[in-house]
């Protein structure tokens, strides 16, 4: 019998399936079709961003992107669910990033992302396009 694989239903589940930044973006996709999922079905999801992931900037190089970016969405997801207030966690210090992370390091991009970068991202030094929230 085959194992079903299930959807990451929260960020702190995206943390545990992330042994690399790869598998946590991998992870992070499912997880934005989840939310996309219960958008479009009325289902509730300010439980998906609440419960803080683990911190993974010791668990594998760029785990602190990971940790400052799931920060980050939670932040924007709280205020695309009703303006409800972001989860405290978001806010730890180790939850920033001190050196700003571009998706892409041509200074052209890197230009158009100071601009196009949506601010809660912006706010933990993660500088991405709004394209990159999204797979559809």
């Amino acid at each position: 019998m085959n194992a079903v694989i299930r959807r990451p239903e929260s960020l702190r589940e995206v943390a545990e399936r992330a042994d690399s930044i790869e598998a946590w973006g991998l992870a992070l996709g499912d997880f934005l079709d989840e939310i996309r999922y219960r958008r479009q079905h009325d289902l509730p999801i300010a439980d998906c961003w609440r419960i803080a992931p683990s911190l993974l900037r010791e668990k594998f190089p760029q785990g602190d992107v990971a940790d400052a970016f799931a920060a980050a969405l939670a932040e924007r997801l709280a205020v695309e669910n009703s303006n409800d207030a972001p989860p405290a966690w978001t806010q730890a210090q180790d939850r920033f990033l001190t050196t700003p992370w571009f998706a892409d390091d041509s200074p052209k991009v890197r230009e158009y992302l100071h601009s196009a970068t949506p601010g809660e991202f912006r706010k933990h030094g993660v500088f991405i396009d709004t394209i990159s929230l999204s797979r559809a």
